[in-house]
């Protein structure tokens, strides 16, 4: 088995998805008077796979042995909730303007690169760090009733320039 290049299930195994949702179900029953935050979820999900938060600010935020997952919850309309369905999330940001090379007015090919590049090798960095050899990213997808969600993982790997196309959301 070669955790950097076999396929990562989608999901979780049965007994960690199943206690995962017993604790989303827990969660939800008390009278909180706030949404599921990550930090929240990075505990719940912690828990359900036995594994612990990573108090650095590095990539991963939950780890078990040499696998980590960088969690991010996504809040979505309900239609939206489904296999299939598109939305945003900020994976890590970045300020690449520091850098004198480029500027807001270089154009979007030359920044999505700098993009890329940073990204990359905070990916590298964090995984050497945490040690790391088995590197996912997990997303739970909820409306906002709370009332249904979404659970997948994928794998984190390197991107290479010529697999992304940049350009801007917008003319502003």
């Amino acid at each position: 088995m070669n955790p950097r290049t076999d396929p990562v299930p989608a999901g979780l195994p049965a007994h960690e998805y199943e206690r995962l949702v017993k604790l989303l179900e827990l969660h939800y029953a008390l009278p909180l008077a706030y949404p599921l935050a990550g930090a929240i979820f990075e505990e719940l999900f912690a828990n359900a796979v036995g594994g612990q938060c990573e108090k650095k600010k590095l990539l991963f935020d939950v780890l078990r042995g040499a696998t980590g997952w960088s969690l991010k919850t996504v809040q979505v309309a309900r239609a939206n909730v489904r296999p299939g369905a598109t939305f945003e999330a900020v994976i890590q940001r970045c300020n690449i303007l520091t850098d004198a090379a480029v500027s807001a007015r270089s154009p979007a090919p030359v920044l999505g690169e700098r993009i890329l590049s940073h990204f990359n090798y905070f990916c590298e960095r964090s995984s050497a760090a945490q040690n790391i050899i088995d590197p996912r990213v997990a997303f739970l997808v909820r409306d906002k009733a709370q009332r249904n969600f979404l659970f997948f993982q994928q794998r984190f790997r390197p991107y290479a320039t010529d697999e992304v196309t940049w350009r801007w959301a917008n003319d502003a």
